[in-house]
């Protein structure tokens, strides 16, 4: 399960300890890992507000498009 060997050794010390500590230990570690969460800045969402600014695609491309997509689409599905 655990490629990395600290992890490895870190789990396989925890299959010697008592539920007690177990649950003391996940307490623990979920308490510093919220902790850390605080700390990391959520990326910024980037507006998508003129992503074809200079594209300048025509209605005609737009329905030569809309055909071949749709022209090798099955008109009926056939069981």
């Amino acid at each position: 399960m655990a490629t990395d060997p600290m992890l490895a050794e870190i789990l396989n010390t925890t299959r010697s300890m008592s539920v007690e500590e177990k649950i003391q230990l996940i307490r623990g570690m979920t308490d510093q890992v919220e902790h850390d969460l605080k700390g990391i800045k959520k990326a910024q969402k980037r507006s998508l507000r003129g992503i074809w600014k200079g594209l300048n695609i025509t209605d005609r491309e737009i329905r030569e498009s809309r055909k071949e997509m749709w022209g090798n689409f099955p008109r009926e599905v056939s069981q």
